[in-house]
């Protein structure tokens, strides 16, 4: 089964601009299956599992990450005046179906974005996974029981990598920097302000959940793969940039100079802001990127689900686009909720040069390509969607990189 979360109808059926720029084709394929251990592109391939809103499953070989684990939805009524709670069999619904990530990672401090946290910490294999996130995440974190709060710890943001779940770990590095949340409503931002002091029960009103420090982040995950020269094995390394909140201009990036292989962004909220998600694309340059947190999440059903009011997904995708306009860029990436998608990273071969001739490398390509293909050559799409909606930049010779 195809599913597109009621995209089609938020990208077309009312006049308008057209979504699909010149030169980007739109294609729609199932999801991939989650890879096996035994699988020898296991260690190579990287594996990104949308959960809904803004959490992520994102994997290689044996090193893993979850970020804001949220599953128990709720409708809007209770969120703005009534209770909400973690619905438990749900949350071992979604996580007993995982691999046990090194890490948890949280964004900010919303509901949305931590309310299963808990739950998800308790679960049978997760007791010792560390978790990442702000003051205020722990101090909400406290009303749960110190078995969560003490495996919480306050992410620092000066631009150093630094290993994920435990010291020794260098196939897993992050690397947080301070952002900021977009208002929700106009210029009014829900629940903003930070939990100053631990709570000291568990809290069920989602304006207990206040923002805190939003943090944007990046992951680097390492495995490797056999050399194409000789029997040594030559490093593979996956950066992958997550940001959980739309932000204004250059918040949420590093002063150094960074380029990602997958950039992960928050879709809500981008037109309360300025130079999202823009800059983001222009700085970091991301082969292949992949929209978040556009699910209406204010539904408490499974299932399908519609895109969220404050989306505005029709005109985000086309300035994607926009910003996605140099040689690195492959595909964006449009997943339905609970879906896998496959990376690779682009294979390499080095040419012997000829007599007064530098070295040269180029990617690997079908040699039977067309005059045509080799001319469009740096517009040549290496991304596979899976049971996604992908819009790539005009062939699929290269399908699954």
């Amino acid at each position: 089964m195809i599913t597109l979360i009621a995209a089609i109808p938020a990208i077309s059926g009312c006049p308008g601009e057209f979504p699909i720029r010149a030169g980007k084709v739109l294609v729609i394929t199932n999801d991939e299956e989650p890879l096996a251990r035994t699988d020898p592109n296991y260690t190579t391939t990287l594996q990104v599992l949308w959960l809904g809103t803004a959490c992520h499953h994102i994997q290689l070989g044996d090193a893993a990450v979850l970020t804001d684990p949220f599953f128990s939805y709720h409708d809007t009524a209770d969120v703005a005046f009534g209770e909400i709670d973690s619905d438990v069999e749900m949350v071992r619904k979604k996580i007993e179906a995982l691999p046990v990530a090194r890490a948890i990672f949280i964004g900010h401090s919303h509901y949305d974005h931590m309310l299963d946290l808990p739950a998800a910490m308790r679960f049978p294999g997760w007791e010792d996974v560390p978790v990442y996130g702000s003051m205020t995440t722990r101090n909400i974190l406290n009303g749960y029981g110190p078995d969560v709060v003490n495996r919480c710890e306050q992410v620092r943001t000066d631009e150093q990598w630094r290993p994920a779940g435990g010291a020794s770990n260098d196939s897993l590095e992050y690397m947080a920097v301070l952002s900021e949340h977009a208002p929700q409503l106009g210029n009014t931002l829900l629940y903003p302000g930070k939990v100053e002091e631990p709570l000291t029960a568990v809290p069920d009103r989602a304006d207990e959940f206040k923002v805190g420090e939003t943090y944007a982040y990046f992951f680097k995950l390492s495995g490797n793969r056999e050399s194409r020269v000789g029997s040594r094995r030559e490093d593979i390394v996956f950066t992958v940039y997550f940001v959980g909140s739309a932000s204004n201009g250059s918040e949420g990036l590093p002063e150094s100079d960074l380029s990602v292989d997958v950039a992960i962004l928050c879709v809500p909220g981008w037109r309360n802001v300025e130079g999202y998600p823009r800059e983001v694309i222009q700085r970091l340059r991301p082969r292949h990127i992949i929209l978040s947190h556009f699910d209406n999440f204010l539904e408490d059903h499974e299932g399908s689900r519609a895109v969220v009011a404050s989306a505005d997904l029709r005109d985000f995708l086309i300035e994607v686009q926009d910003a996605a306009d140099y040689p690195e860029f492959k595909s964006i990436r449009l997943p339905a909720v609970d879906t896998i998608q496959h990376f690779k990273k682009p294979k390499v071969t080095r040419l012997s040069p000829q007599p007064d001739q530098a070295p040269t490398t180029q990617f690997s390509r079908d040699p039977k390509g067309s005059a045509f293909q080799q001319r469009r050559q740096k517009r040549l799409s290496h991304g596979n969607a899976e049971h996604v909606m992908e819009l790539d930049s005009g062939s699929r010779a290269d399908a699954g990189r």
